[in-house]
């Protein structure tokens, strides 16, 4: 449970608001359908949405894939209104085989390099999100550290990262950029993400895995030898950011019932 002191009882006043942070729009896509009296606007390659979801001032922010973009969109986003809680979310690769599709990972530690230093999210929004964890019962929740990366690693690179890095579970390409620039303006955040892909997931090339490979006749996989791939690939994707916002829905209405006690 979080003890909300008075500086964290005034930091949840009406002024402030709960930042959500995607790379791409399906990420986001079922909770911007519930949200209310929005505004959007975008920078660059970046879109946000403030408005109400479950009663609470929310701001959805769709950085983009990949280091470039979320440090352009983090970047973009500030002087604003104070965030008093940042969560990213999102699809992730496992790298253990305990994590299945659509199952969750809460990392307690966010790395971008193996042996080097790592961010740690705030401990009381953690644990509250491991103790919502506990009785979300749509999905297996893991709380394995996560590694953030260049590019996307296919199944011979995720069993080699497992062999250096046995106690990593899963990689992505933004959070430990998202988790730096919220622990250098001391703003608490977790990272929330979904599997979208096994460790033995056999991952269409590059182009196909941005969603919007789909909305480009040149990207069409019509008479493509990775249809398969391609297709697994996006179905994971689709129940993962499915399930993924779902478990975000409960943790901000878990949130909402703590205030109003």
């Amino acid at each position: 449970m979080i003890k909300q002191s008075n500086h964290e009882k005034e930091g949840h006043d009406s002024n402030k608001m709960i930042g959500i942070c995607s790379a791409t729009p399906l990420e986001i896509y079922w909770i911007k359908k519930e949200l209310t009296k929005v505004t959007e606007w975008g920078t660059g390659s970046a879109r946000f949405f403030q408005g109400v979801y479950l009663d609470q001032k929310i701001l959805l922010i769709q950085s983009g894939i990949g280091r470039k973009n979320i440090r352009r969109a983090l970047k973009g986003l500030f002087p604003y209104p104070e965030i008093r809680l940042a969560i990213n979310i999102g699809c992730t690769g496992a790298i253990v085989p305990q994590m299945e599709i659509a199952h969750i990972n809460i990392p307690p530690q966010i790395r971008l390099h193996i042996k080097n230093g790592y961010y740690q999210p705030h401990h009381e929004w953690l644990n509250f999100a491991v103790d919502t964890a506990i009785s979300f019962k749509r999905t297996k929740t893991h709380f394995f550290p996560a590694l953030t990366i260049q590019t996307a690693l296919d199944r011979e690179g995720k069993l080699d990262l497992h062999r250096k890095a046995p106690d990593l579970g899963c990689v992505d390409l933004e959070s430990y950029y998202f988790a730096q620039f919220f622990s250098e303006r001391q703003i608490p955040y977790v990272i929330i993400r979904a599997v979208s892909d096994t460790w033995n997931l056999r991952l269409p090339p590059i182009p196909y895995l941005n969603p919007s490979c789909w909305k480009k006749w040149s990207c069409t996989p019509i008479f493509s030898r990775h249809l398969l791939h391609i297709l697994l690939f996006h179905l994971a994707a689709i129940r993962a950011c499915w399930t993924n916002q779902r478990f975000i829905r409960y943790f901000l209405d878990r949130i909402r019932m703590l205030e109003v006690e």
